[in-house]
């Protein structure tokens, strides 16, 4: 039976230190999928707990008060929201079936919310994830040129 490398049975450390914190906090998600998030987590060096942080950051962005919902921008306080989604979405892509539906089921009524209160933006890259392809109002879709009326140099 082959050993574990060194590298390998380290990970094993921080993957156990992290499910043993997970077990003394208290956690909205079954042991299987705290397993997972520890793992998913540990692998990654990210903190103790990191994917529910973001999943709470992600419900709270969506909730915010105000009819439309003010997207943060770069320069401004909040922009760390689209980092928080980004790893909510690696997350359920990494995880096994069982836990990534776990994790999908908690964040698909902020996600639902979110999308009733902005609008698609054209000017955006089709590249860019669905949430950041999102403006907060109307104003941001009329400023767009109309690629109608733009005329061509070969037509009078």
């Amino acid at each position: 039976m082959p050993r574990k490398t060194a590298a390998a049975l380290r990970l094993d450390a921080v993957q156990r230190s992290h499910l043993r914190d997970y077990l003394h906090r208290s956690s909205r998600f079954t042991p299987h999928t705290r397993r997972q998030a520890a793992r998913f987590e540990a692998e990654r060096g990210l903190p103790v707990q990191a994917l529910e942080h973001a999943i709470r950051c992600w419900q709270s962005f969506a909730r915010r008060p105000g009819r439309p919902l003010y997207l943060p921008r770069p320069h401004l306080p909040g922009y760390d929201v689209w980092d928080e989604r980004l790893l909510i979405e690696r997350a359920v892509g990494a995880l096994d079936r069982r836990a990534a539906r776990e994790i999908a089921s908690v964040v698909e009524e902020a996600d639902a919310v979110f999308l009733a209160r902005t609008l698609p933006d054209p000017r955006t890259p089709p590249a860019w994830p669905w949430w950041r392809r999102r403006c907060h109002d109307l104003g941001d879709i009329m400023n767009v040129p109309s690629q109608a009326h733009v005329l061509r140099p070969d037509m009078s």
